[in-house]
């Protein structure tokens, strides 16, 4: 991919060839704190924002780009809400005291519209969502061996910190910091080697995040490269991301790219009165993972009939063997199972039928 070039791809094998097991001497020792710093200030400085955004994912062998997805974005704090669109149907989700709400509306083979809703406790860090500016635009990090983010100075504290200093490349001035996650939810698991940009010239946001594994459980070497190739000065000093882009490599075999754009980005400005609010179809059933219940809902989300309990094993495990949610906190443990963060999916079931109708129908109709 365009923009992907040798320079990054060249330091990261150099580097991570020398990783030998033992943490390595900073070349540098205040580069990794100097990063660390400015990178946390730079993000508390975005207090509010809002912002639209467009991903392009494909995958090779697909017939179709299935996550070509539009987003609206709103965020406040620790809080966002997140409104997207695809060839599945739309899903609005609010993200508030660790738990995901998400109200989706999918579309079935029949073509018709087909309403859903679920909440999803989350015990730490920031949910995956397709379209997620927050994420595309590397604010926050993949946690390997999950499909969570989290900051740069938490994804570091569970790591074996390798180097940090200062470098150049393609003649622009970068902080590098690598990193040795060896820690996962379930052993045995996959050891990942990573590697993290910051960006002076941005205040130290992260401009591009590599992870490789050198084998995996199923022997397949991976690489994971995501870049922001641009970034806006919104307001005077306050940077955010404008356009990224990445890959997956299996083997050194592209199997994944994708590339995003965001824009309409108003940082630190008043948001409208609903933004960070829900609106759910009357008597839509809600999936209720945090109680392990499933009830309908009136248009506010709350129950408008009894509760009651889920069917065992239908979104994964009973709220019996997750962890209890404490909002406003965060555990320095990952998740207990991968079902924790496999839950999200669980939403998009009325999608994903509606998607498999959309395919039948292009088989048929030869488009």
């Amino acid at each position: 991919m365009r923009g992907l070039g040798s320079a990054i791809l060249g330091l990261s094998a150099l580097s991570l060839a020398n990783l030998d097991g033992q943490a390595m001497p900073y070349r540098e020792p205040q580069a990794l704190e100097v990063a660390r710093a400015a990178n946390l200030a730079a993000r508390a400085s975005i207090r509010t924002c809002s912002c639209k955004a467009q991903l392009f994912l494909h995958r090779e062998g697909d017939d179709v780009d299935l996550f070509n997805t539009t987003a609206e974005y709103w965020r406040s704090g620790d809080v966002f809400r997140i409104r997207t669109n695809n060839i599945t149907g739309t899903q609005d989700f609010l993200f508030r005291d660790l738990i995901l709400r998400s109200v989706s509306r999918g579309r079935s083979s029949s073509g018709k519209f087909n309403d859903g809703a679920i909440n999803i406790p989350k015990s730490e860090g920031h949910p995956h969502i397709f379209g997620d500016p927050w994420s595309l635009g590397l604010l926050v990090l993949p946690i390997p061996n999950t499909a969570s983010y989290t900051t740069f100075e938490s994804l570091a504290e569970r790591s074996i910190i390798r180097r940090a200093g200062r470098t150049n490349e393609n003649g622009r001035e970068a902080i590098v910091v690598e990193l040795s996650y060896e820690l996962a939810p379930k052993p045995p698991a996959d050891k990942w080697q990573v590697i993290v940009v910051f960006d002076p010239s941005a205040n130290y946001l992260v401009r591009r995040f590599l992870m490789v594994c050198p084998q995996t459980s199923q022997g397949k070497r991976v690489n994971r490269d995501y870049q922001v190739t641009s970034f806006k000065e919104v307001t005077r000093g306050v940077f955010f991301p404008e356009r990224a882009e990445s890959r997956i490599l299996v083997d050194d075999r592209v199997v994944q790219t994708a590339t995003a754009t965001i824009s309409e980005i108003y940082v630190n400005q008043a948001l409208p009165a609903d933004a960070l609010r829900l609106t759910y179809p009357q008597g839509v059933t809600v999936f209720d993972r945090v109680e392990g219940t499933t009830y309908k809902a009136g248009t506010d989300g709350k129950p408008i009939s009894p509760p009651v309990p889920d069917v065992p094993g239908y979104f994964g495990p009973s709220k019996a063997n997750e962890r209890r949610v404490r909002p406003r906190t965060e555990t320095r443990e990952l998740p207990g199972s991968a079902s924790s963060w496999i839950l999200p999916s669980a939403l998009a079931i009325l999608a994903i039928a509606g998607l498999l109708g959309h395919l039948r129908r292009r088989r048929r109709t030869g488009d």
